[in-house]
């Protein structure tokens, strides 16, 4: 699995997420990325939780 699809996996699943949830995805991403692009996914989760509450 490649970042990319990472990134739709939760960009397709964040809303659905509880934090408990997302936080447990995200120790499972740690372990497959490197430090750099788990941040980057980081970010990436960032942005788009600021997006769904906006709206």
């Amino acid at each position: 699995m490649n970042n990319e699809m990472l990134y739709k996996l939760f960009l397709n699943t964040i809303s659905k997420m509880n934090d408990n949830e997302l936080e447990n995805a995200l120790k499972k991403a740690k372990e497959m990325l490197s430090e750099n692009d788990y941040d980057k996914l980081l970010k990436f989760i960032e942005i788009e939780k600021a997006k769904m509450n906006k709206q």
